[in-house]
């Protein structure tokens, strides 16, 4: 078996934020808005993913690590480039001390419909110091979010 030392992703952004603003935000639901400009399905994938996980992450006061652990199942219709104003929603179906379960759905009015079901994971940071910084990059940029502000 190769070992591989790193991997390295390009995704051509000049910020990996997929949300403009979050929009609302309650125990069990989330929904936030996004501009999009020719831009591929997959950057729906990715906003639904940021949704879920910035919920998570209010959630638990920040303190853990979030991440999409898996999506089991991811259904489109529309074109096959997102571009226009979508709405994005998430309502959480089910959680347990390390997991959360959500059904999140992306909708471009005359354009593109995404929605499925995402499965995020939780586990501590992995030193006090790693913990300091994430959590208070993440609810900075919740915060601008919510506020619907620029981060810096």
């Amino acid at each position: 078996m190769t070992k591989i030392d790193a991997l390295t992703f390009r995704t051509g952004l000049d910020a990996f934020l997929m949300l403009d603003a979050i929009t609302e935000s309650g125990i069990d639901h989330i929904a936030a808005r996004k501009t999009f400009t020719g831009a591929p399905l997959y950057f729906g994938i990715e906003g639904l993913a940021q949704l879920g996980a910035y919920h998570v992450r209010s959630r638990i006061g920040f303190a853990r690590h979030a991440f999409l652990m898996k999506i089991n199942d991811c259904r489109m219709t529309g074109r096959a480039i997102l571009d226009g104003s979508a709405l994005l929603h998430g309502a959480r179906t089910g959680s347990s001390d390390a997991a959360y379960a959500y059904r999140l759905r992306l909708d471009i009015p005359g354009g593109v419909q995404m929605a499925g079901e995402f499965l995020f994971a939780v586990k501590p940071y992995a030193s006090p110091a790693q913990e300091e910084q994430m959590r208070s990059y993440y609810q900075e940029t919740y915060q601008c979010l919510v506020n619907a502000t620029e981060t810096g």
